[in-house]
């Protein structure tokens, strides 16, 4: 390779991987705005920019054939344990694998001895390797960039997924980015050699854009900010910040997740309770493992790393668990013999045989009486249940009494939860249930890494339960009463079930307090759900909600178990008492905060930095696979396929779909349930506060001068609301 060609290379190499937004599996499938890259410039500036890049009109037929072979050894290389056959040489690169074995593949090279010579003339070194192929296909340094973005742009999804190896599993050793580039190009030398001819050329435009689909976002966003400055912004602020002290009998702190909103009211209105909003992994960033998975499950945003680990074994309570290691030891050897017959040569035909009854009476339970059906599943799970946290565990996880204290008061600050402390105070994760979803993943907690979130509200309840702790947190004027007592539980979005982890609890008082607020959980699952039931368009007839809903979660042929954040549209940063009174329709990302504590702006900005952007991301994906069902959704879930356990295809061989289904939009075939909308952030503070925030960060500066989200202040000073334009000013809206 020429030494002048090298930088330019390698900057054409970076500038084409920029525009890809990475993909998560299908284990923890973590929302994304497919169009990051383009975050740079006005919002309507970049729908026309990224259609040129991801909604071609056409592409030339050979690079069809390209694409089909890169997806037959992409799919082996990345298989998870899905095929029979493990693809050989995994262990070395992905170039380094393709071409060991690609001199076997007759069907591509079709007796072109010149080909698979050029192909065994390629350097081992990928870099060097990709400049010979670009050599090859007469693309001088004017080339680079677009020939490369070329390759990434037709097939974003397994572009994605590649990226995602790279840059966010940490694998040791492993890149893949350029071995990607040189197995493309090197099949564009043996397929497409005239590809030059097509760059540079009119004939890579993209499709039009659909103009009604933007004037019905532009009516949806108008309608909806004249609803939240009507209904949010007119309120009286003064009783916000300091209300009349109330005897709470509860405190939930929940997730910001849009789904909990519901929730928070209906049991807000079920008892003398009072609700929180913040990120589900509760401000500690766990990891997770047992026997199982070789490497932490990452229980905290894919932003943060996980600082601490935690074995599930090491934290229980249970005096049943060593019964419970045998069970799951035995239902394990029984599906690893399972599969070892399904799979050999000569089993399978016998097995079928033999096993006929037993899956023709799951089948029809599972259609019939798909709740039974799920119980009886759920009895012989591999799966350790949840268990309860200690201490013990907390401190083999190597989170010291100093990290304690830390994370127990940044977190109390942040929800403003620093004093009138109630005798029982709730820590809720939340997860799903649903059956034979292969995106179940994206229904649990975003926050937790796509994992439900109960053991993160167990460390941190354990945390402050404490006395070290609460001595240390008395120091910094946050006193927890003795009678105190911290409890963590897992809400079940699908089901609205409550999940209280109690049972190491001996004091009697405590156990009775838990016992009534388990009764009201009661009355607020069966209120919620029968909101639920009526906004998923379930029919009138309410009092079968409940059932209706249960049966949802268990039913393996539905494709809609739950609304899941369908209807996100605003993300509020305030004191409860501003929304409390008000339905949100689980529209809000509702998050605490008491700018009274909070002088200089801190919190707020940890708040703007994290869990707006992940609220930014998922709105976006929302939106884009509305716009887009196929180029930034994954289509209909009805013809997907599972590709090596770690994503879906639509058919056997297509790009890795990488936006949500159809089936997360709409609430039938034919109505879109989702309302096409940008993100409406809400913050209760003082604006130049959020000014001098927004100045130290181009990341904030370019989300709002862009049109990406639309910022509203209430300003608790002058009682007025104030709207952020794109020029960075602030307009006084009243």
């Amino acid at each position: 390779m020429k030494s002048a060609s090298l930088p330019i290379l390698n900057n054409a190499i970076q500038k084409a991987w920029d525009v890809i937004p990475p993909l998560w599996p299908l284990k923890s499938i973590i929302a994304r705005n497919p169009l990051a890259y383009f975050e740079n410039i006005n919002f309507n500036k970049a729908l026309v920019k990224a259609d040129a890049y991801f909604r071609r009109a056409a592409i030339p037929p050979e690079m069809h054939i390209v694409n089909r072979e890169t997806i037959k050894w992409c799919a082996a290389f990345f298989d998870e344990g899905q095929a029979t056959i493990k693809m050989p040489y995994k262990d070395y690169s992905l170039y380094g694998a393709w071409r060991k074995l690609v001199v076997f593949d007759d069907a591509l090279f079709m007796n072109n001895k010149d080909a698979k010579n050029i192909v065994l003339s390629l350097s081992d070194d990928p870099l060097e390797a990709l400049y010979q192929c670009l050599e090859l296909l007469e693309l001088n340094e004017e080339f680079y960039e677009e020939a490369l973005l070329f390759q990434l742009t037709t097939l974003p999804g397994w572009a994605g997924y590649i990226k995602y190896n790279d840059y966010w599993r940490n694998l040791p050793g492993v890149q893949c980015g350029v071995d990607y580039l040189v197995v493309r190009l090197a099949l564009i030398v043996v397929l497409f050699p005239g590809l030059k001819q097509y760059l540079h050329t009119d004939t890579a435009t993209s499709m039009p854009i659909n103009e009604k689909a933007l004037i019905g976002i532009k009516k949806c966003e108008h309608a909806y900010q004249e609803w939240l400055v009507s209904s949010i912004c007119k309120n009286d602020p003064a009783p916000i910040i300091s209300p009349d002290v109330e005897n709470y009998d509860a405190q939930f702190v929940f997730c910001i997740d849009v789904r909990s909103e519901q929730f928070r009211r209906a049991i807000e209105s079920s008892g003398q309770y009072e609700t929180f909003g913040a990120a589900g992994f509760f401000g500690i960033p766990l990891g997770c493992y047992n026997d199982e998975v070789s490497s932490p499950i990452a229980l905290c945003p894919v932003l943060l790393k996980p600082l601490h680990i935690i074995k599930q074994q090491d934290i229980s309570w249970s005096s049943s668990f060593a019964a419970k290691q045998n069970k799951k030891a035995l239902i394990l050897l029984i599906k690893r013999t399972y599969q070892s017959l399904k799979y050999s040569f000569a089993t399978p035909f016998p097995l079928i045989e033999f096993m006929g009854p037993i899956f023709g009476l799951a089948t029809f339970l599972k259609t019939t009486f798909p709740h039974v059906a799920k119980t009886i599943k759920q009895q012989f799970s591999s799966e350790i249940p949840a268990q309860d946290a200690t201490l013990d565990g907390i401190e083999q996880a190597g989170i010291a009494i100093d990290q304690q204290c830390s994370y127990a008061e940044e977190f109390l600050q942040l929800i403003g939860l620093s004093n009138n402390f109630a005798p029982i105070v709730v820590f809720s994760g939340h997860g799903s249930s649903s059956e034979n979803n292969i995106n179940a993943s994206s229904l649990d907690c975003g926050a937790c890494g796509a994992h439900s979130g109960e053991l993160n509200a167990q460390v941190l309840a354990a945390i402050l339960n404490n006395k070290l702790v609460r001595v240390n947190l008395s120091y910094k004027g946050i006193v927890i009463p003795d009678n105190t007592f911290f409890l963590a539980a897992l809400h079940n979005t699908t089901t609205d079930d409550i999940t209280f982890y109690d049972t190491h609890i001996t004091d009697q008082a405590v156990i009775t307090k838990i016992d009534a607020i388990k009764k009201n959980m009661t009355h607020a699952k069966k209120k919620n759900n029968i909101g639920r039931f009526q906004a998923m368009g379930l029919g009138s007839q309410s009092k079968y909600a409940v059932e209706k809903i249960r049966t949802r979660s268990a039913d393996w042929a539905q494709t809609f178990p739950e609304l899941a954040l369908c209807g996100n549209a605003s993300f509020i940063v305030a004191p409860r008492n501003l929304t409390k009174h008000i339905s949100l329709n689980g529209r809000s990302f509702l998050h605490s905060y008491n700018y009274s504590t909070d002088q200089n702006g801190t919190l707020l900005e940890k708040i703007l930095l994290a869990p707006m952007i992940v609220a930014q991301w998922i709105n976006a994906q929302y939106l884009f696979s509305s716009i887009d069902i196929v180029a930034y959704g994954s289509g209909s879930k009805i013809t997907q396929n599972i590709i090596g356990k770690f994503g879906v295809m639509q058919g056997n061989a297509s790009d890795l779909m990488h936006g949500l289904p159809m089936q997360s939009l709409y609430s039938s075939s034919a109505k879109l349930y989702y309302q096409p909308i940008r993100l409406h952030v809400l913050i209760y503070a003082r604006h130049d506060t959020v000014t001098s925030i927004i100045k130290r960060h181009p990341l904030l500066q370019k989300l709002f001068s862009n049109e990406w989200i639309f910022l509203f202040v209430q300003n608790p000073l002058d009682q007025k609301t104030y709207r952020l334009t794109s020029d960075l000013s602030w307009v006084c809206i009243d």
